[in-house]
């Protein structure tokens, strides 16, 4: 695939109360090797200055690449959901106001997706705490599935948004993200699109995007990711059947994986009560959620 300036693709950027570092996000896009067709900002809501800088942004930039939307607060889901239907490119990139890419992250994306023709293109990310930048290799988890790729997904369960690029088509066809989950819309999607036994994705070893990890509301968080990603395993377990993958095994794979990261969470603020509380009712809740998953599958 020949690169020119610029790649079919539209960059989704939902920004809630993100004054602070909107400007770093989007700063991050302009200094692309290869610029996208548009990018796509929609303040979902702010109850900070996020508008008015992004109005500021905007005077500075080309109309025609950068696009600013403006609505109710309804969660990441319903703002990038917004943005997609205004986009105009053939693939959709995304990437989180608090986050950050690295210059070639554009160019090196599309060379594996355009020459490839997977439905997914992922890379490894950087996580930056307190200044300090950690290597998130998140490829090995794949490279251990053995060829198992979708069980590989579903069981290790993480794809950084910011680090995605996919056929707005496939977004479209099964329906964008999930606006009734308060948490893990991004990787309900990426389960979805991935679904059929044809699908294919890449998870590959550079790391082209800066997680910045913020403080904050780490304990409800933790609380609402944890819900919401057992809905999405239940949602996905009788689909690793058609990946010639064992539905049992995986769930109890992945519900082993949601609560220790859900103790890590709760470890890493110093909240060890918490921790402990989610180790001892990880039996109970797991044979309760297998008893409902065996009631559904019959």
């Amino acid at each position: 695939m020949t690169l020119d300036r610029k790649c079919d693709v539209s960059v989704i950027i939902p920004a809630y109360s993100a004054e602070d570092h909107i400007e770093r996000s989007i700063n991050s896009v302009f200094k692309q090797t290869v610029l996208p067709n548009e990018i796509i900002v929609v303040d979902d809501g702010s109850e900070d200055g996020t508008w008015l800088t992004l109005s500021e942004i905007a005077k500075r930039q080309n109309p025609t690449i950068l696009k600013i939307f403006s609505k109710s607060h309804g969660g990441p889901g319903a703002a990038r959901n917004l943005a997609i239907r205004n986009s105009s490119s053939y693939y959709l990139a995304f990437l989180d106001a608090d986050d950050e890419w690295l210059p070639t992250k554009l160019e090196e994306t599309m060379r594996y997706m355009g020459d490839n023709s997977y439905d997914l293109v992922a890379h490894n990310v950087l996580m930056v705490e307190g200044g300090v930048e950690k290597k998130n290799n998140i490829s090995s988890r794949y490279s251990k599935s053995l060829g198992q790729l979708y069980y590989g997904l579903y069981c290790r369960g993480f794809l950084a948004t910011s680090t995605v690029i996919v056929p707005v088509s496939l977004v479209q066809k099964y329906g964008g993200f999930d606006e009734t989950l308060d948490a893990g819309q991004d990787f309900e999607l990426w389960l979805n699109i991935l679904s059929k036994k044809e699908s294919r994705f890449l998870v590959f070893e550079s790391y082209l995007t800066k997680y910045h990890v913020r403080s904050g509301s780490v304990t409800r968080n933790a609380k609402l990711r944890l819900e919401c990603t057992i809905q999405i395993a239940k949602r996905y377990a009788p689909l690793l059947s058609t990946h010639n993958s064992s539905i049992y095994r995986g769930f109890l794979f992945r519900m082993a994986a949601i609560h220790y990261e859900a103790m890590c969470s709760y470890l890493s603020k110093n909240n060890p009560l918490l921790a402990i509380g989610v180790l001892i009712k990880f039996p109970f809740r797991l044979l309760f959620e297998f008893f409902i998953l065996l009631k559904s599958l019959k």
